[in-house]
C-alpha cells in the first residue's frame, strides 16, 4: 500500500525493475500526469524510504507514465533549513543562540517562559512557529500562536518529536504500539503497525523530510536503533509505519537520539562512560567519548553541527576531532524538528 498516492493513481504494472544504476522505475497509470510536483515528491520520497527500509539497494525512484518520465525527483516535500545555532533556555529567555546572543521565537518563547513547572524537553517545528514541550510530569504540550495546549497526558511518554507537517509524535515507553501523531489543533491520530515486535521504546525522532522515523526499541530483550518508513495520506497526515530496519544494536541505554543529515543518526548512550554513536543508516558507525556528564543531545544537518549539554549547564560543539565548550549557564538544550 502506498498511502501517499492520491485516489485514482495506481501502478501500471506489478513489477518495479531496478536498472544497473540502481534506479527503481515505477510505472503509473495516466491519472499521475495531472499531479502537482509536491504530490509527486511526497510519493517519491515515501517510496524511496520504503525501499531503503526493506534493504533494497537503490539510488532513486523514477516515475513513468506510458514510458515517459515524470519530473518527481527534484522537489523536496519540505526544504531543510540551514543550521541556525543552538536552541537554548538561558539567562531568563528561550531562543536561538548565535554569537552569544539569544533571538526569541515569536509565539513560542513567551509561552515557554510563562511556565512554572520544570521543562524536560522542547522540540521546535521547522518554521519555528510551534514547539512540542514535555514538562517534568511527562505530559506533552504544544506552544505556539499564543496558546499552550495539552497534547498527550499518558504516563511514561518518551521525548516528543515534531515532523515537517507540524504533527507531534508521542508514545509511552512501555507501549510502543500506542504511537500517536497529534496535530497543532490537538487532533490525535493513531499510527498503525508501530513496532509490533517491540516491548519497549525509549526514543523517537522523525526525519527532516517526514518520510522516516528512527526509534530506540527493545525487541526480544535486545536494544536496537530502528528506522521505519512513515506512510501518509494525500494531505500529509501520517497513517501507519511501513517496513522497519534494525540499524544497529546498542549495549547500553540511549539518553538521546537525533538525525545528523539525511542518512545518519546520532545516539547519546549511558554506559559506564557517556559516548556518542554516529551511525549511517544501512552502513557503518563510529563511537567516540562524549563530554563529561552529558545529559542531552541536539542534532543538525551534519555531524559537525551536533550539540551536547552537560549536567553543569555547558553546551559542547565539535572542534575538529574534539569537543569544545561553546556556552555555559544553559538550563535546557532544545532540538529542531527533523534533527
Amino acid at each position: 500500500m502506498q498511502s501517499a498516492f492520491p485516489a485514482g493513481v495506481q501502478l501500471a504494472r506489478d513489477a518495479v525493475p531496478i536498472d544497473a544504476d540502481q534506479v527503481a522505475e515505477v510505472a503509473l497509470n495516466r491519472v499521475a500526469t495531472g499531479l502537482d510536483p509536491v504530490t509527486l515528491s511526497r510519493m517519491r520520497t515515501q517510496l524511496q524510504a520504503t525501499f531503503e527500509a526493506s534493504r533494497l539497494q537503490i539510488s532513486q525512484v523514477r516515475f513513468t507514465v506510458d514510458g515517459r518520465t515524470l519530473d518527481a525527483g527534484v522537489t523536496k516535500v519540505v526544504e531543510d533549513p540551514p543550521d541556525g545555532g543552538s536552541l537554548v533556555l538561558k539567562d531568563g529567555t528561550f531562543g536561538n543562540l548565535v554569537g552569544g546572543e539569544i533571538t526569541p521565537l515569536p509565539g513560542v518563547t513567551d509561552e515557554i517562559l510563562a511556565l512554572t513547572q520544570p521543562i524536560a524537553a522542547v522540540d521546535v517545528s521547522t518554521s519555528g512557529a510551534h514547539a512540542a514541550v514535555q514538562l517534568a510530569d511527562g505530559h506533552v504540550w504544544m506552544a505556539g500562536d499564543g496558546n499552550f495546549d495539552e497534547l498527550d497526558a499518558r504516563a511514561q511518554l518518551v521525548r516528543p518529536s515534531m515532523d515537517p507537517f507540524d504533527y507531534t509524535w508521542s508514545v509511552p515507553s512501555s507501549t510502543p504500539s500506542a504511537l500517536k501523531a497529534i496535530s497543532t489543533d490537538v487532533r490525535p491520530l493513531d499510527i498503525a503497525a508501530a513496532w509490533p515486535e517491540a516491548s519497549q521504546v525509549s526514543a523517537i525522532r522523525v526525519s527532516a523530510d517526514g518520510a522516516r522515523i528512527a526509534a530506540v526499541v527493545v525487541v526480544g530483550g535486545e536494544r536496537w536503533v530502528a528506522v521505519s518508513a512513515i506512510l501518509r495520506d494525500e494531505t500529509g497526515a501520517p497513517t501507519e509505519l511501513g517496513p522497519t530496519e534494525e540499524v544497529v544494536q546498542l549495549d547500553s541505554a540511549a539518553i538521546g537520539l537525533v538525525w545528523l543529515g539525511q542518512d545518519r543518526l546520532g545516539v547519546l548512550t549511558a554506559g559506564e562512560d557517556r559516548s556518542v554513536l554516529t551511525q549511517v543508516v544501512g552502513g557503518t558507525g563510529t563511537v567516540e567519548a562524549a563530554p563529561s556528564a552529558a545529559v542531552s543531545i541536539a542534532g543538525s544537518r551534519s555531524t559537525t553541527g551536533v550539540r551536547i549539554l552537560s549536567s553543569d549547564g555547558s553546551v559542547y560543539a565539535r572542534s575538529g576531532s574534539a569537543w569544545s565548550e561553546s556556552t555555559d549557564g544553559v538550563l535546557l538544550l532544545a532540538t529542531r524538528a527533523g534533527h
